[in-house]
């Protein structure tokens, strides 16, 4: 199960990743969404002991190594319908 201090260790981890160039969006939608605890709940120490996610997830670390993270999420309500919807659109 993820701890937040396993996370907390990799904070300058993501300051080193790649930036994302984006297209030029004068012509064009671009959509960004925020993922973690806005479409998905991540599960960890705070939650109680009886909560479950839908999913298991393995997220590799970023010190070079072929370790992953393994986490556990719940996906909100009406997230994959709502998905469906603005897949019409991007």
């Amino acid at each position: 199960m993820l701890n937040l201090h396993m996370v907390e260790k990799h904070n300058q981890d993501f300051l080193n990743c790649p930036n994302v160039f984006l297209p030029d969006s004068r012509n064009e939608k671009v959509l960004i969404l925020d993922v973690d605890e806005t479409l998905i709940h991540t599960i960890d120490e705070r939650d109680p002991e009886s909560m479950k996610g839908s999913f298991e997830l393995f997220i590799p670390e970023f010190d070079g190594s072929n370790n992953n993270i393994r986490i556990k999420v719940n996906v909100r309500p009406y997230l994959m319908e709502s998905l469906m919807q603005l897949k019409e659109y991007y």
